[in-house]
């Protein structure tokens, strides 16, 4: 039995898999020490109010990328010839360049739109909105494109180039007094900066005969599911965590919204690091052993395990040592961040371990119920919301229902994933 348990264990770390991962992890991690290192200086230079407010930028930055690709991006990685692909990338950066430029139409509401999401009279945050929904749209394309060619240190490297970039402007411009704006341009630009990085690797690649209106027809045709289910999925689950910004500034305060999105930044730094390093390279490596074997159960089985043994030790020493890791780099003024660090640390553990995998029922063709999941995932998350309005729950009442009704959300799709793919194995 012990034997059978270490050759599992050992299994995890042989193969390709687990290499790339690693290239992509190392360069989160190296993405990731610098806005770390600045932390106790962006703690003290930035107030909870002007986190508020970047955040509701943020969040709707986040709900913005999901829809102005169509997530014809998403289906780079699974489209079956070169042609095809570079016809979905074409598709999905001029659906992101026309989106973009007509939310300039909102502009006359921007204070009606700010209020109405709980940023009060800072409308500043709105005018940037479309140049950050393109930046956004384009790193989408151009990252799902590095996947397919499995150029994972391309990757790696515009990551690093993001964060060096976000870092200095924020840090430069809070010295200048700008506030929450501050935060919103060095995180633009940074986007800027990590594309122009990702463009190199499609020089010779990607070929203009194929941006023409026939290809972009026929792709878009033959990928349609993704319009179709992908992308209201994605974007029920994109809401489902940037909708809460919303509830938080508007039920509670900016501050209280503040404190909740640097517990996001302190919690999603291993998340987004280790999960969003694995979700690329699981897609990938699904898709093929899907089409060569017939099944995918043993990549799954894999990073479920992979993930299981990384989740427990790192989530637990963020769980003990909220407080004085928050005291120590961020200041006496997050303290409260502390209390909502335990709070959410189940939510986070189950996500954590559940969100690149459940990539697997995509690579399985099961986008409609992947879809009705996610939608089910935004009940999940509005359902607490509306007892919190009703009851006048305080706001870590609030995120404890919050924690534990998506956490079990979590849990069942990953039941559904196991058992697609087990099915999908008998036959």
């Amino acid at each position: 039995m012990k034997l059978k348990l270490w050759d599992r264990i050992k299994g995890l770390f042989q193969g390709d898999f687990v290499k790339n991962v690693l290239i992509l992890v190392s360069g989160s991690t190296v993405a990731q020490f610098l806005p770390v290192l600045l932390s106790p200086l962006l703690g003290r230079l930035y107030s909870p109010d002007d986190y508020g407010i970047y955040t509701l930028f943020v969040s709707t930055v986040n709900i913005l990328g999901q829809l102005v690709g169509f997530k014809y991006d998403f289906a780079i990685v699974v489209s079956d010839t070169d042609e095809k692909a570079n016809g979905l990338f074409f598709l999905s950066m001029t659906l992101t360049v026309g989106i973009s430029a007509a939310m300039i139409l909102a502009f006359p509401f921007a204070k009606p739109i700010s209020q109405l999401l709980g940023g009060g009279d800072n409308i500043g945050w709105i005018f940037c909105l479309p140049m950050a929904a393109l930046m956004t749209g384009m790193y989408n394309s151009l990252n799902y494109y590095n996947v397919r060619l499995k150029e994972y240190k391309a990757i790696t490297n515009a990551n690093i180039i993001k964060t060096v970039v976000q870092s200095g402007i924020q840090l430069g411009l809070a010295f200048l007094h700008w506030g929450a704006m501050g935060l919103i341009l060095g995180q633009m630009i940074s986007f800027a900066a990590g594309n122009t990085r990702m463009i190199h690797n499609l020089k010779g690649r990607v070929h203009r005969k194929d941006f023409n209106r026939k290809a972009l027809v026929d792709v878009a045709k033959e990928y349609s599911n993704y319009p179709k289910f992908t992308m209201p999925g994605s974007l029920a689950n994109t809401m489902t965590y940037n909708v809460i910004s919303y509830f938080l500034s508007a039920l509670y305060s900016t501050a209280q919204l503040g404190y909740y999105s640097m517990v996001n930044r302190v919690l999603g730094t291993p998340l987004s690091m280790v999960g969003g390093a694995v979700g690329q390279v699981f897609v990938k490596q699904a898709a093929d052993e899907k089409n060569t074997s017939g099944n995918l159960s043993h990549t799954f089985s894999k990073v479920s395990g992979l993930l299981l043994l990384l989740s427990v030790p790192m989530f637990s020493i963020l769980f003990i040592f909220a407080e004085p890791i928050i005291r120590i780099f961020l200041g006496e003024q997050w303290l409260p961040a502390a209390d909502y660090i335990r709070i959410l640390t189940p939510m986070f553990l189950v996500r954590f371990i559940v969100s690149p995998i459940s990539n697997s029922a995509l690579v399985m063709g099961k986008q409609l119920m992947t879809m009705i999941w996610q939608f089910g995932l935004l009940l999940f998350a509005l359902v607490p919301t509306g007892v919190a309005a009703l009851c006048d729950l305080t706001v870590k009442n609030y995120l404890l229902i919050l924690s534990i009704s998506l956490a079990i959300a979590y849990f069942i799709f990953y039941v559904y994933c196991h058992y697609i793919v087990k099915q999908y194995q008998n036959h």
